[in-house]
């Protein structure tokens, strides 16, 4: 048994090696031999031809060169941005690549990795983003102990999608300290909003609640691929109570600005919180205020921004 099993394996061996070959001669012989024999001339000019073309194809198939040329056209078209954009499956097609890449370096820690790049970097549950995030600050000190402040601010920003269908929460919400002793002189109002250059009335909402001043507002946007943003409100709060002001991205930002103006015996120290750059910085003082500009370009991701320490000199 042994002994037949190698007859056939060195049989299969021998026409692997010199299919070509033998096909090519072959083929050639019945060509020829159709020519010469009438009687057989179709058979063996069909047969003839059929054993050529598998000896030359299966030749070509085996070189390298068309191994490598086959494989190149198979991944352009795979990975053409025509065919991409197409899959139902690229989400899932990420994940596989982010786990073979974040693996080979980070093993114990890849399905973290590929994880939060997911949450925090991809829009997988956002398609949308938020443009040239505007935000320029006026304090003044409200009374000569200089325990409260007075902080007029506005805020602009253009939220940009690709579908006019989509609906986008536009949410806002802040919280402020309040001082027990003078609960009357903590104060939030938003003095107006505009969305698209159309102003929307009262829409904020206000409550007390673990000593906090808490006031926001929410509405849905549709119908549009950009909404220009405008907010101007005034906050009024004891600054021992609040002296770090904080922002973070809620989603992507592309460009950031914050200008601040304020008084010479205030002092602010500016701090950036996670961002991939730097924000450049630019001061500048007179004799009645100083003024503290920070820009970033780029993108800022969810949950990266900045934060303010406020305190008087």
């Amino acid at each position: 048994m042994k002994f037949i099993k190698s007859i056939f394996s060195t049989i299969n061996e021998f026409f692997q090696r010199y299919f070509v070959a033998i096909a090519f001669i072959v083929g050639v012989l019945l060509l020829i031999y159709s020519e010469t024999n009438k009687n057989y001339k179709q058979v063996c000019h069909t047969i003839g031809s059929i054993i050529l073309t598998s000896g030359i194809f299966a030749g070509i198939a085996k070189s390298s060169q068309f191994t490598e040329i086959y494989k190149k056209i198979i991944r352009d078209i795979i990975y053409s941005q025509e065919h991409l954009e197409v899959r139902k499956d690229l989400e899932d097609m990420w994940e596989k690549v982010t786990q073979s890449l974040s693996k080979q370096k980070f093993s114990t820690i890849s399905d973290a990795i590929r994880t939060n790049i997911k949450k925090y970097f991809l829009p997988v549950d956002h398609d949308y983003y938020y443009d040239n995030f505007n935000i320029e600050m006026n304090i003044e000190f409200l009374d000569e102990s200089k325990e409260y402040i007075l902080v007029s601010e506005f805020v602009s920003y253009t939220i940009v999608c690709d579908d006019e269908e989509l609906k986008i929460d536009n949410k806002f919400k802040c919280g402020i300290k309040i001082d027990l002793a003078n609960k009357e002189k903590t104060t939030h109002n938003l003095n107006k909003l505009s969305i698209n250059n159309e102003i929307y009335d009262n829409p904020t909402n206000s409550h007390i609640e673990s000593n906090y001043l808490w006031t926001n507002y929410e509405n849905v946007l549709k119908g549009k691929k950009s909404y220009l943003i405008k907010r101007e409100e005034t906050k009024q709060y004891n600054l021992n109570y609040n002296n770090i002001r904080k922002h973070l991205a809620m989603w992507i930002y592309n460009d950031l600005t914050i200008d601040i103006t304020y008084p010479n015996d205030l002092y602010i120290e500016f701090h950036d919180m996670g961002v991939l750059n730097s924000f450049s910085i630019e001061k500048k003082n007179s004799k009645a205020f100083k003024r503290f500009k920070a820009e970033y370009k780029g993108l800022i991701y969810k949950n990266q921004g900045f934060f303010l320490e406020l305190r008087k000199k």
